[in-house]
């Protein structure tokens, strides 16, 4: 007879399911989901064996380190990593660790990626080359062209872009870290034409009781 291999779900505490909870909603892409609901499970699962000290610093160096010794893959590691990091700032939002303790995680560096970049990837002049490409002159083009701007200097994917919403800017944490990207890309053309419209646009927009306009309309 051939042994059969039973699939066990981890028996994760009320508590652990929770905060899972709380990091799955806060996601827009269901990919993104799917993959940090499996990176924190096993994160849990692996916290439960080293009989659940105290979430820190030093123990998420301690997984990550278990983590190269398995052998498991850069890329592997930091999409975990970020799962974390991510659960770290809602457990701070919630009051369950101390703001220190969140600092510390998010602190936590990711481990470096070498090798070379498969699939497509756009060339400084082919950016700009697309991002030329929208018609300004019409009302459709500026969306389109303030669209592209955000999947390329933000790297959304098309998804996640699609359901941008006001709240989204004015979300302290959410809100503040797309700024930053946004920040970022204005930096050079033609991004620049994202400063200040946007903060002027998010501002009437809440004024007006409308946040949960999509700032893309399709």
């Amino acid at each position: 007879m051939e042994n059969s291999v039973a699939l066990v779900k981890p028996k994760l505490s009320p508590t652990e399911k929770k905060i899972i909870n709380l990091v799955l909603d806060a996601l827009p892409s269901e990919n993104s989901r799917r993959a940090y609901q499996r990176a924190l499970e096993e994160f849990f699962v692996w916290h439960q064996e080293q009989n659940r000290p105290e979430l820190n610093k030093a123990l998420i160096n301690r997984y990550v380190k278990t983590l190269r010794e398995s052998g498991s893959a850069s890329s592997s590691i930091n999409q975990k990593l970020s799962a974390i990091r991510k659960l770290a700032s809602e457990a701070e939002d919630n009051d369950w660790i101390d703001s220190r303790i969140d600092n510390g995680i998010r602190a936590v560096k990711g481990v470096p990626q070498r090798g070379r970049r498969t699939g497509n990837w756009l060339t400084k002049e082919e950016a700009q080359m697309w991002l030329n490409a929208p018609d300004i002159k019409t009302l459709k083009g500026v969306r389109d062209r303030a669209l592209l701007a955000v999947l390329i200097g933000c790297g959304l994917r098309r998804a996640e872009a699609a359901i941008l919403s006001v709240s989204t800017f004015s979300s302290a944490k959410d809100g503040g870290r797309l700024l930053i990207l946004l920040e970022n890309a204005t930096r050079c053309e033609p991004f620049r034409c994202l400063r200040g419209r946007k903060r002027r646009l998010t501002v009437g927009l809440i004024r007006r009781g409308l946040t949960k306009t999509l700032f893309f309309v399709v």
